[in-house]
Formats: structure tokens, C-alpha cells, sequence
């Protein structure tokens, strides 16, 4: 076994001060929201905005296409819909057939929504003004830069494994002119 200096182990401070900067804006959210009526999480929040995205463009919402928007797995969701749930925040159409589940946002759920959001702003503001002027934008801009690529590799990934998974050796290279054509 390979033992390496600290200062190699981690070669980038900066990951540091964006990991405590994320650590610090996660806790004031997540404490801010905590203290709401009712009581909602981060990623409840998540849940609840991504739900009215999609209600606002007629689209049909269950927990795997919400998970997949926020960047984690449906199973990861099963607690937060629970809890939204129970309180009357989302309806849950449970299929007997199906393992998707249709969900919807209620008339609490709305107003949940919408004083969770004044709360992520509220912490959000407060950040941003912490932040040098010159740098502001520049945070942002760079933060959903990161998103972008970060959900392009994870693309890339899930079509690669595709790929390996199909059995027929024929099947695979079709899929892969089609995909070179595009």
C-alpha cells in the first residue's frame, strides 16, 4: 500500500472552500425551511418545484422523472414523497399495474411551494451578498457550467452501459450508427 502526503492526496484546496460553501448554504436552507409550516426539506422543496414545472407544462409527473430532474435515484425519493404525502402536499396515484405512481400537487403543496421558495431566496440573497460584486455572476455562470457537464458525462455513462447491455451483437452496432448520425 501506497501511502501519499496530504498535500497530494488533496491537490486542490479550493474543493475545500466550495465543499464548506455548499456545507454552509445547504445548513442556513435546510435550517430556514425546517422552521416552515409545514416543515419541508431541501429536497422536498426540490420535489415540490419540479412538480409545478412540469404541471405548468401539461406534463405527466411520477417520482423517477422527478428524481432523474434533481439528480438522484427514485428510490432516494420514496421518504420525502412519504412525508409530502402525509402532509397533504402532493397526491399520490398509486397503479396496481405499474411500478410508477402518478403524483400531483395539491392546493397546500402550491402554497408550501411558494413559501419554501421565498425562503430559498431569502438564504440565497444573503449569500450572494456575501460575495464580492465582481464575482457574483461569475459564481453562478461557473456553477451551471459544472451542472452541464457533470449531466453530460453522467449521459454518456448510462449510454455506454446501454450499449454493453444490448445482446445481440448486430443490435449494438445499429444503435451506434444511429447515434452517429446524430
Amino acid at each position: 500500500m501506497t501511502f501519499m502526503a496530504i498535500n497530494q492526496d488533496i491537490p486542490y484546496p479550493a474543493f475545500d472552500d466550495l465543499f464548506l460553501f455548499c456545507n454552509r448554504l445547504s445548513g442556513q436552507l435546510d435550517g430556514a425551511l425546517k422552521k416552515s409550516t409545514p416543515r419541508l426539506t431541501i429536497t422536498g422543496l426540490q420535489v415540490l418545484a419540479e412538480m409545478a414545472k412540469r404541471a405548468d407544462s401539461r406534463n405527466e409527473c411520477n417520482q423517477a422523472q422527478v428524481a432523474r430532474a434533481i439528480g438522484v435515484t427514485p428510490s432516494s425519493l420514496v421518504t420525502t414523497i412519504r412525508g409530502l404525502e402525509s402532509n397533504d402536499l402532493v397526491g399520490v396515484e398509486r397503479s396496481e399495474f405499474l411500478k410508477t405512481h402518478a403524483l400531483t400537487l395539491t392546493r397546500a403543496g402550491h402554497q408550501a411551494l411558494r413559501r419554501g421558495l421565498v425562503i430559498r431566496h431569502d438564504v440565497l440573497e444573503a449569500a450572494y451578498a456575501t460575495l464580492p460584486t465582481k464575482y457574483r455572476r461569475q459564481f453562478f455562470v461557473a456553477a451551471r457550467l459544472g451542472n452541464a457537464a457533470n449531466d453530460k458525462a453522467r449521459s454518456d455513462e448510462r449510454q455506454e452501459r446501454y450499449l454493453k447491455s444490448l445482446k445481440k451483437h448486430s443490435t449494438r452496432a445499429i444503435v451506434r450508427k444511429v447515434r452517429a448520425k446524430l
